[in-house]
């Protein structure tokens, strides 16, 4: 249920459509600003070399979550989406300089179960936290069936799970000593 609360309230959801120029320049270092967001959340903003903004967001710790927003040199929202891990999940949009949405790719369309079922179907039946910034979790559309991969490091041994991105049943469960 963790997972619901934090997509549902995360501050790259329904936020701003541009970005405060003024206050980003007013507190950037080296073209680097730190900013606090909603529910502990912050994000790094910066600038490309062709003068379009962008904002990186990041969970509290000790998550996963984060996001991005790209917007154009005047301020307008450019792009935006959301990732777990590292990869990308749920819809990303991109938008003309006019605010008119003019692109969106669902990474998660490839995948009948869900990364909230993922969440669930580790923790429930093999006690790890995919929440927690220890585990790797990485996914991959092209293999036939899709598959989401967890990697746990551990002092002693390294794990590797696959998962079945249709069905949610374990493809393979490897424990490897770590010498």
């Amino acid at each position: 249920m963790l997972l619901l609360f934090i997509i549902s309230c995360s501050p790259y959801r329904n936020a701003r459509k541009t970005i405060d120029i003024t206050r980003y320049n007013a507190i950037q270092v080296n073209g680097i600003a730190h900013v606090a967001m909603l529910h502990g959340y912050f994000a790094e903003q910066s600038r490309s070399p062709n003068g379009d903004y962008r904002e990186t967001y990041f969970a509290p710790n000790p998550t996963n979550y984060g996001g991005y927003r790209e917007y154009y040199n005047t301020g307008e929202l450019k792009r935006k989406g959301a990732s777990f891990s590292d990869i990308f999940y749920g819809k990303h949009e991109t938008y003309d300089k006019s605010g008119k949405l003019i692109e969106e790719i669902d990474y998660d369309a490839p995948y009948q179960f869900s990364l909230f079922s993922l969440q669930c179907k580790m923790k429930r039946e093999l006690r790890i936290d995919i929440i927690n910034k220890n585990v790797l979790v990485s996914r991959s559309a092209e293999s036939n069936p899709p598959t989401y991969t967890i990697i746990l490091d551990a002092a002693d041994a390294k794990r590797t799970i696959m998962i079945n991105g249709n069905t949610g049943g374990v493809i393979s469960n490897i424990i490897l000593p770590v010498k």
